[in-house]
């Protein structure tokens, strides 16, 4: 039992860093587990949140929605670890219709409700 959702803890969406921040948005893990549920698969949570100096080291963009802002103090992004098609494709069917931006990559997918952002992004 998570400490945020039924299968979410905070820790998991904590900077990787060991700096502390941990300022996901709880709304956000709650969409997130919705789709767990649906897609029927534990979903493995690669990068939440990130400090400034993490974000550098992992060659994030400044804008990137990982990284709290003072407009944006709740990060509302993840990185769900997905190494194989059959997974990759039954993620994306629930992800794609729940959240505003979707990142593919080799080893996870990349999903974020970032206000600042146009919405309908999708990145490869």
């Amino acid at each position: 039992m998570g400490d945020m959702s039924p299968n979410f803890n905070r820790s998991e969406f904590a900077c990787k860093c060991g700096c502390g921040l941990d300022g996901i948005d709880p709304m956000f893990v709650w969409s997130l587990q919705h789709s767990r549920e649906r897609v029927g698969i534990p979903y493995t949570i690669h990068s939440g949140c990130r400090c400034p100096a993490h974000n550098k080291a992992e060659g994030g963009a400044e804008t990137s929605a990982h990284v709290p802002r003072d407009d944006y103090p709740r990060v509302k992004c993840s990185d769900i670890g997905c190494n194989n098609m059959f997974d990759r494709k039954k993620i994306l069917a629930d992800v794609c219709t729940r959240f505003r931006h979707i990142g593919i990559h080799a080893k996870f997918i990349h999903v974020d409700d970032d206000p600042a952002k146009p919405d309908g992004v999708f990145t490869y």
